[in-house]
């Protein structure tokens, strides 16, 4: 239960420090992560060790390859590590999936903000009837590659899909 708690603080204080500021502190990641394997011990010795210790390894690899293509920042991939060390591989691989459509969600939502949405949305009707047409992938214009990225603060999609995971599911 006390694991409980630790997840849903953490991934709420993390989620407002990423609106916030863009950045998850990593003494609240690793804390967490320590937390996570010492209770993880405490509750139920060597098992509850290798469970909290797998929770942390699985939640870490879930956002190895969108850190990697720049998708999500390291903070964002200790915090589901974190939470993966508090609740085991199970739960975090819930959590995962929760987020990624709250991820989605608030993407959408920054987009139609932005006014991107229709600009998207064009792109992909093109890219889309291009590839129809001719069965090839329309090459991408030198020089067209936008610096202004759209960003969200991933950790508030995290903590959301941790509580609902944990208080809906």
């Amino acid at each position: 239960m006390i694991q409980i708690y630790i997840a849903v603080t953490g991934a709420a204080a993390a989620a407002l420090c990423d609106w916030k500021t863009r950045k998850i502190p990593n003494a609240l990641t690793l804390s967490m992560i320590v937390l996570g394997l010492i209770l993880g011990y405490w509750s139920e010795g060597l098992p509850g060790l290798k469970q909290s210790f797998f929770g942390l390894i699985v939640g870490i690899l879930f956002l190895y390859f969108p850190f990697a293509w720049g998708g999500v920042g390291g903070g964002d991939v200790k915090l589901v590590g974190a939470v993966g060390s508090l609740l085991g591989p199970a739960l975090v691989f819930q959590i995962f999936l929760a987020s990624a459509v709250f991820g989605g969600i608030f993407s959408v939502a920054a987009m139609i903000k932005g006014k991107a949405f229709r600009k998207t949305l064009r792109n992909i009707k093109d890219k889309a009837l291009f590839f129809f047409l001719t069965r090839k992938v329309l090459p991408e214009v030198e020089g067209a590659q936008n610096d202004k990225r759209l960003k969200i603060p991933y950790a508030c999609a995290i903590g959301c899909g941790t509580l609902f995971v944990l208080f809906v599911l």
